[in-house]
């Protein structure tokens, strides 16, 4: 005789839906979408979300103006969007040591163009979102004359 009888499997589920519950399966979302400006896509840079626990999540842009960012809390966020001119981001990297090969100058890509820099600021940019369950299709079509080089 056993103190316990054997739960059912829908005791089980039950059981299985409660820990994932308690665990935060579910409190985190995807948010994908593809970035454009004037319906030219933007091929470099990434998107910054300011999501409802007051933290940051990025994605990287691709050559079609894609992005992904996961784990996003539900929520109200603020996003925000920035294309640094690429060929500028190899400027910064103090602390590295050199090489004693030369190095191959970098060119900015083709089709890369500066954004306004106002969409790189959650506050100025009035890009919004409300992060739901699954994932979340976040489509940023900017317009406006793009940045001056």
């Amino acid at each position: 005789m056993t103190l316990f009888p054997k739960p059912s499997v829908r005791s089980r589920g039950l059981i299985l839906v409660s820990l994932l519950v308690a665990l935060g399966c579910g409190r985190t979302a995807e948010v994908t979408g593809k970035a454009t400006l004037n319906g030219k896509p933007i091929t470099s840079g990434s998107v910054t979300i300011f999501a409802a626990d007051s933290l940051t999540y990025s994605g990287q842009l691709d050559e079609q103006g894609g992005y992904q960012i996961l784990n996003v809390p539900r929520g109200s966020a603020k996003v925000s969007i920035s294309s640094p001119d690429p060929s500028n981001l190899s400027a910064g990297m103090s602390g590295v040591k050199k090489s004693k090969t030369p190095a191959v100058p970098v060119s900015t890509p083709a089709g890369w163009f500066p954004l306004p820099a106002h969409y790189a600021d959650f506050e100025k940019s009035e890009l919004r979102l409300e992060v739901q369950g699954g994932v979340n299709k976040f489509d940023i079509p900017l317009v406006g004359p793009p940045a001056k080089r």
